[in-house]
């Protein structure tokens, strides 16, 4: 694809994301959008068929730019035997890592609010983008609890899985009335002590209480 081709995808991302996240896709027409990205109705198509297509590219898009580090990653590398000083590396960058996709204070606004609008009501073509980034990073996360916790059983292990998700997401969900809530004390600082709470109570919970700081 050539950078023109490319510089017009990414207007329509833009422009589209930006709509969507504010009146939902249903509410915006194609027209719309063309107008707001600066590029003619034949281009939308082009580059996505339809406004569906377009919708999910905008969830895969916002997906792959928040995921800063991948959390299959710094469990493969982990390999079959761990030490107990690299699980408790490993839980620290999971949760580290988590904290920089749900609560990224980089992006624009409308990443957040077009992500809860797909997160909350997943529509049928969501769910392949959902399989691609979460079901791998599930698999790791309770490989990660199996090898913390030898001999848990499948519905234990699953369980921890998904819980890693629920505290970065938390923060992700209650971001506004979390900054009503505290005001100025809501800021970058707030979450490295909250990555630090959140670290501790999992090295605690796998008995490795003696690697937290």
């Amino acid at each position: 694809m050539s950078e023109e081709h490319k510089d017009t995808k990414q207007a329509i991302i833009e422009a589209a994301g930006e709509l969507f996240a504010e009146s939902g896709v249903d509410a915006v027409g194609i027209r719309t959008i063309a107008e707001k990205a600066g590029v003619n109705i034949a281009a939308v198509n082009y580059h996505f068929g339809n406004k569906e297509n377009l919708s999910v590219e905008i969830f895969r898009y916002i997906v792959t730019r928040s995921c800063k580090r991948r959390i299959p990653d710094i469990i493969e590398a982990l390999g079959e035997s761990p030490s107990r000083a690299e699980l408790a590396a490993a839980i620290r960058g999971v949760i580290e890592a988590m904290f920089e996709t749900f609560v990224n204070q980089g992006n624009p606004d409308w990443h957040d609010r077009y992500s809860l609008r797909v997160l909350l009501r997943p529509a049928e073509p969501f769910h392949q983008v959902m399989k691609e980034h979460f079901l791998p990073e599930h698999e790791a996360l309770k490989r990660l609890a199996l090898l913390a916790r030898p001999g848990l059983d499948e519905d234990r292990a699953t369980a921890l899985a998904l819980s890693f998700n629920a505290h970065a997401a938390f923060y992700f969900l209650a971001r506004e009335p979390l900054e009503l809530m505290l005001g100025d004390r809501f800021d970058r600082g707030y979450f490295q002590n909250a990555v630090k709470q959140v670290v501790s109570t999992y090295l605690s919970a796998f008995g490795l209480g003696e690697y937290a700081s």
